[in-house]
């Protein structure tokens, strides 16, 4: 019922997980994944630029946004962390389309609002009313006016950090 409720809000208000600074980083890499491209690559322009320059900050402007070289040759990599790209991956494959990618974010949002009325079921487990407890709890999160903005408008970066944190 809970995901139910905030899962429509944030899809209402188009959480889409596009929106935040880093959200090409990520959908960047979901889309290397959909089109079976490897993570760790090179760019033969920017390698070129790191041998001419010798200098990694200088040839860093040649390198797809949000990627680093990482090493002497020109390789570069992505400087996020692949686990919501990768959320992204499974969730297109599953649906068929890669437009899926922008509904994790709002389910994943949707889903801290349940992990946290399940932790607090533990947490009041002997409490009398912890129903009660754990709905207000997870309620209090959801409708946060820090919770319900990062859940809008930088959604990559807080919300699937929560949820790894809030599943482990």
């Amino acid at each position: 019922f809970l995901a139910g409720i905030f899962g429509v809000l944030y899809f209402n208000d188009n959480a889409w997980g596009a929106w935040g600074d880093d959200s090409a980083g990520y959908i960047f890499l979901a889309g290397r994944m959909s089109m079976g491209l490897p993570l760790v690559y090179t760019v033969p322009i920017a390698a070129d630029g790191l041998q001419f320059f010798g200098d990694e900050k200088l040839a860093r402007w040649l390198t797809p946004t949000h990627h680093e070289f990482i090493n002497p040759s020109g390789m570069i990599a992505s400087k996020y962390p692949i686990g919501v790209s990768l959320l992204m991956f499974v969730v297109s494959k599953l649906a068929g389309t890669t437009h899926a990618f922008y509904v994790v974010t709002p389910l994943l949002a949707a889903l801290n609002i349940v992990l946290t009325y399940g932790i607090g079921l533990f947490f009041f487990r002997r409490a009398r009313r912890r129903h009660i407890l754990s709905v207000t709890a997870a309620v209090m999160l959801g409708l946060s006016s820090l919770y319900y903005h990062h859940a809008i408008a930088q959604p990559m970066r807080e919300i699937p950090s929560m949820t790894f944190l809030l599943f482990t």
